[in-house]
């Protein structure tokens, strides 16, 4: 007998599953008449019956099956973009509200230069390589946090992330060297940041379908709506409590948040299923085996399949990868720098902030239109509108920007649009490599986040080789040119998926 089971969510009902059973026996009756009928002599009626039994337990069987694929369905299906999808969202988004720190940095970098509270050398290219660092962990302990998840479960993760983020700040309060900062800021909470992460990039996929990419979006807009305070609160305790306090007041505020928020990030019920996504985008589900002995899995096994090279020979992933570590060195350019190349240009110090406020406002709100945007118009066509977009804006108003009207426009337009590669991350994945090998995927693609390290150093080397042009020129013409190689690659993968260039894709 046919195994069925695996059930498409593209037919849902199954209305037809009984009336199917009612016409296969009727059509097994009618057979057996018209043999009766026709037939010159009587056939074993031990045998007939022995048939009989057979068949209608076949049937039977297979009328079981069908209904137990449409429970599994209907039990994924209900949960999937429903009420209890969009309360883990929340509560995910509400903890993220609270590790925006890359948000922060900038500004407390303006303070550590301004204030002198260090006396090292190369201390722009130190403090820098902090929020760098930052940015680092925070990409590559997705990586780790993938196989930590796989292996050890949420509750493991969930507890490292809010330990490893809240101690990295408070450890942060009583730095007095750079160093320091390296390990405390960048690493661990740099770390902890990267699993709350994880938790959302790993369970999103199975907690959405329908709005997957709106889903991520709402995720991707935490960390700049945090910028929208951040910077401004960050200010305030400097002027008042001491930079000390800068780093205490939020890690209080994450713990509150991420205690609060602890019962309601959880794993759907459907977790059980086995879930799986054809070429079509449609998800099946059967239910796994529940056999203690096959229950136990091999750790390293999942650790392979965590790290399966195999992805690596997709080219459209590479140049995914590719796509990440020109945006992450793109966007960190843009975001350390907004506050000093506003007062580079005359703009007092709270002008600058406010900056960094606004660019992380628009972040929030362009992550969530660029969510529903791919969901609408194709994951691939947003990618290569917000980046396209978010070159030009750095190259053309960045730039010439020696006033604050023209520096808010360019705040405004960048902050709008940077964060599109963020909302469209798991979607665009799971497009390229499918649901199957997505965490493999998503590991490689936040480990290619390390290579972008050298991008912002390598500006503020050649930008102190200046001596005729403004300041962060190169950081500026670096950052565009970034986006635009990152909108070109975008193109590369859409064409090599599909040949139609309207295609929604």
């Amino acid at each position: 007998m046919k195994n069925r089971n695996y059930m498409s969510m593209s037919n849902p009902e199954g209305y037809k599953t009984q009336a199917a059973f009612s016409t296969a026996k009727d059509e097994r009756q009618s057979v057996l008449e018209t043999k009766d009928s026709t037939s010159n002599h009587l056939e074993d009626p031990m045998h007939y019956n022995q048939e009989t039994l057979e068949e209608d337990n076949n049937i039977t069987a297979e009328h079981n099956e069908e209904q137990q694929s449409i429970y599994l369905h209907k039990t994924t299906t209900d949960v999937m973009d429903g009420k209890q999808a969009w309360i883990f969202l929340m509560a995910l988004l509400f903890t993220v509200l609270f590790i925006g720190l890359p948000a922060m940095w900038g500004v407390m970098q303006d303070y550590y230069l301004r204030n002198q509270i260090f006396s090292e050398p190369n201390l722009v290219m130190r403090l820098t390589f902090v929020g760098t660092l930052f940015y680092i962990f925070a990409g590559m302990g997705v990586f780790v946090g993938n196989i930590i998840y796989s292996v050890f479960g949420l509750t493991v993760i969930h507890i490292a992330a809010i330990v490893l983020f809240a101690s990295g700040l408070i450890l942060a309060s009583f730095s007095n060297s750079i160093w320091q900062l390296f390990i405390t800021f960048g690493f661990l909470s740099g770390t902890g940041a990267a699993f709350t992460m994880t938790i959302g990039f790993r369970l999103i996929p199975i907690w959405f379908l329908k709005y997957r990419s709106t889903a991520t979006g709402f995720l991707a807009s935490g960390i700049p709506a945090s910028g929208v305070v951040y910077p401004l609160l960050v200010n305030k305790l400097n002027a008042t409590l001491g930079i000390s306090w800068s780093y205490r007041v939020p890690a209080l505020m994450f713990l509150t948040a991420a205690l609060a928020t602890y019962p309601f990030i959880k794993e759907p019920k459907h977790i059980n299923n086995d879930i799986k996504q054809d070429e079509e985008g449609n998800i099946t589900a059967s239910r796994e085996n529940k056999e203690p002995e096959k229950k136990k899995q091999d750790t390293r096994k999942l650790i392979r399949d965590m790290v399966d090279t195999r992805v690596l020979k997709n080219l459209n992933l590479v140049l995914y990868c590719t796509i990440n570590i020109l945006y992450y060195y793109s966007s960190s350019m843009v975001n350390i720098f907004v506050p000093s190349s506003a007062t580079a240009i005359g703009l007092s110090d709270i002008q600058g902030a406010l900056g960094s406020a606004v660019l992380f406002a628009t972040g929030a709100i362009g992550a969530i239109i660029s969510g529903i945007l791919a969901d609408k118009i194709g994951i691939f066509n947003t990618l290569i509108l917000c980046f396209t977009t978010a070159s030009l804006a750095t190259l053309i108003i960045w730039i010439f920007a020696h006033s604050a009207v023209t520096f808010f426009l360019f705040v405004v337009i960048h902050g709008l649009v940077y964060q599109a590669f963020f909302s469209v991350t798991t979607s665009a994945l799971i497009t390229i490599v499918g649901i199957e090998r997505y965490p493999a995927a998503l590991g490689y693609r936040t480990l290619s986040s390390s290579l972008s390290v050298l991008g912002p150093f390598v500006a503020i080397y050649l930008d102190s080789l200046n001596t005729n042009m403004e300041p962060y020129f190169y950081c500026k013409v670096f950052a565009g040119t970034g986006y635009g190689l990152c909108a070109l690659l975008a193109l590369v993968i859409k064409f090599r998926i599909t040949s139609t260039p309207i295609a929604n894709i």
